[in-house]
């Protein structure tokens, strides 16, 4: 897997980005900023960055994965990417209940009755009891879930 270091303004569209969906800011002073030809975006400290080769090694096992790059040059979240980026957000936040939490840590779609008018289509953060437990694309009457299988919880009974 290709990995390629990206430059300031490469990081300031990705910013850019998240600032528009969340309404937030990210300050990346003392990060590096990575992404692979797959699209996924890691953060690394500058300082365990220098030390690094991306000829010799895979940035996977160093860094924190934060974000993909869809197709649609939209940036979706991983679990981590959203903790970090839910106590600044402002916007595009989903507040579950427990029976949507809990199906939603199982791994499945959130199917929403009520009305969700200060959601906009795409991207949307879960959030429990102010704990932030991934990103979804939110469709208007439902909210995807794309938390990999092996991070889901499939034997539980309560949170």
């Amino acid at each position: 897997m290709r990995v390629k270091k990206l430059n300031k303004r490469e990081v300031e569209r990705i910013l850019r980005k998240i600032k528009e969906r969340f309404g937030c800011l990210v300050d990346p002073s003392g990060y590096s900023f990575y992404i692979t030809n797959k699209g996924r975006i890691f953060l690394c400290t500058r300082g365990v960055s220098n030390l690094f080769s991306l000829k010799r090694g895979r940035v996977e096992g160093l860094g924190l994965y934060f974000a993909f790059l869809t197709h649609r040059n939209e940036i979706r979240l991983s679990v981590e990417g959203s903790q970090i980026i839910f106590p600044r957000a402002k916007k595009n936040i989903f507040y579950a209940t427990n029976k949507q939490i809990l199906s939603w840590i199982r791994g499945f779609d959130l199917d929403l009755e009520q009305n969700m008018d200060d959601l906009e289509p795409g991207f949307v953060l879960i959030v429990y009891k102010n704990d932030c437990f991934g990103c979804g694309r939110f469709t208007g009457s439902r909210i995807i879930n794309y938390v990999r299988k092996s991070r889901r919880i499939i034997n539980l009974k309560e949170v």
